[in-house]
């Protein structure tokens, strides 16, 4: 009984495995290829023409189903051969890097960098639109507006944008790196939140290696990783009754997607 489960594990790790190098792989060479076209002075970003790439796109989507598929019956059986945060680790550790390598398909980083390059120039993308600077990441712009993310999220953009002199493919991987460290942070907060828990060790590695989680906050880079870590610390605050930390943490969480008083103004 023992020897079927912890085969049916492996077929189970081994198939989410080779779904995910897939993907990674699809992923990675649909975003260089519209990458270097927009630098070519090819098509908008957003209106990069798909239609040679339906194989790719074939193989994006059938493998994000296969894995996310072989995630469900996972969590249906509600074990894992995990018995510390390390070996938790080993488990997510090639899908985390698998998420990191895949290149993004979405435009939203360029306009995260963009915004960075802003503040590092000493403008302030609050009062003015991102046209008042050309930068390397300008011709991949969808977005005439100015900022409406918060002072936490600029931090993070404009110390990605550091890299953006050397290559765009650059900043784009250190914002990418700090997705993947908040990501395993947030596990690690998780496992540390739920010590009493039976199920401990489950739900970290289900949070770490959830396909959707890793697709939208590491292989595109959205800034829903950093509300995550806010809304954890938020939970931990309330548990342990810290609630002026807690009233911190959703002040920060604001700070973190969009300003305040943008709301207020609206």
């Amino acid at each position: 009984m023992v020897n079927n489960y912890l085969k049916n594990q492996k077929i189970l790790y081994a198939a989410a495995l080779a779904a995910s190098i897939i993907f990674c792989i699809a992923m990675t060479s649909m975003g260089i290829s519209k990458y270097y076209s927009v630098l070519q002075g090819g098509d908008n970003y957003n209106d990069f023409p798909t239609s040679g790439f339906s194989l790719i796109r074939v193989l994006i989507n059938g493998s994000y189903l296969i894995a996310t598929f072989t995630y469900i019956i996972w969590l249906i059986q509600k074990k894992t051969p995990c018995s510390s945060f390390l070996d938790i680790c080993k488990y997510a550790i090639p899908f985390l890097a698998l998420a990191l390598i895949a290149y993004s398909q979405s435009s939203d980083i360029y306009m995260y960098l963009h915004y960075g390059t802003m503040s590092l120039h000493k403008i302030n993308p609050y009062l003015n639109n991102p046209d008042t600077l050309i930068s390397n990441v300008s011709p991949f712009l969808h977005w005439g507006q100015t900022s409406t993310y918060g002072p936490v999220s600029l931090f993070f953009f404009a110390l990605s944008a550091l890299g953006g002199s050397i290559s765009p493919l650059l900043a784009v991987y250190i914002f990418k790196i700090i997705c993947v460290l908040v990501q395993a942070l947030n596990g690690y907060l998780i496992w540390r939140l739920l010590t009493n828990a039976e199920n401990r060790n489950l739900i970290t590695l289900a949070y770490l290696v959830n396909p959707m989680l890793l697709n939208e906050q590491i292989a595109n880079a959205h800034l829903d990783v950093l509300l995550a870590n806010t809304l954890i610390v938020l939970i931990g605050c309330i548990y342990y009754q810290r609630y002026v930390l807690a009233i911190f943490a959703i002040w920060v969480g604001f700070l973190v997607k969009t300003l305040p008083i943008i709301w207020l103004g609206g």
